[in-house]
């Protein structure tokens, strides 16, 4: 256990560099926030980006300085280092979290709203599941590849997520398609934790499976 901490801490401190990055997007973030729509729609989309761009900072590091080499030469076994690194995700994730319901804090001390608790719930969730998910797709290719050669692969997701969402009303249009808001309300009012609990699965259910296929990748690598 020491020895995946200690991996977990060595990608911690191979993003400090770009912490400042992170701190200007989220004082973005907290700005429109209060001003543009007064909730914490535009704070968690910012943050969720800073978030999935953080996450690939390790590699980018390790690849451009040898770190995959170095790790070879230390007691830790290469399981060791993917467990690190998905660890490194989750704490990302519960920082996260935390920011967002400061956010939802602030904005209701400060401004005349009521942001409920399960709002903050499913936006917390909704946070981590996006970012779970495209971690859960990025990493096995950068523990299979490398950061150089699966850079471009990485971006896949990014481009889907944008190409659903565009073709969304599109498709709604073409197949007749109807959303009842209403109902959908109702659903969320009288069943707040249920999509809490859902979202939070899918997090854990794709991050155990990318860990697996990253686990083997790894090990099979030559570095």
């Amino acid at each position: 256990m020491n020895r995946i901490l200690q991996c977990l801490r060595l990608d911690f401190y191979t993003v400090k560099p770009y912490r400042q990055a992170l701190y200007r997007l989220l004082g973005l973030g907290f700005i429109l926030g209060f001003v543009i729509n007064r909730s914490v729609s535009i704070l968690s989309s910012m943050l969720m980006m800073g978030l999935v761009i953080m996450m690939s900072y390790p590699f980018s590091i390790g690849d451009k300085y040898g770190m995959d080499t170095l790790y070879g030469t230390l007691p830790i076994t290469r399981r060791d280092v993917v467990t690190g690194r998905y660890l490194f995700v989750i704490c990302l994730e519960l920082i996260g979290a935390g920011l967002v319901l400061l956010g939802g804090w602030l904005i209701n001390q400060f401004i005349a709203t009521d942001i409920l608790f399960p709002e903050l719930m499913l936006t917390i969730s909704t946070l981590t599941a996006v970012a779970s998910i495209m971690a859960a797709f990025q990493f096995p290719a950068f523990f299979r590849l490398g950061y150089a050669r699966a850079k471009a692969y990485s971006y896949v997701p990014f481009v889907l997520v944008f190409v659903i969402i565009g073709m969304l009303p599109t498709l709604i249009k073409t197949f007749g398609w109807s959303i009842n808001e209403r109902a959908i309300e109702h659903f969320l009012e009288t069943n707040p934790l249920l999509p809490v609990v859902v979202l939070v699965a899918v997090s854990l259910l794709s991050l155990g499976i990318s860990w697996a296929l990253s686990v083997r990748f790894y090990e099979r690598r030559d570095l």
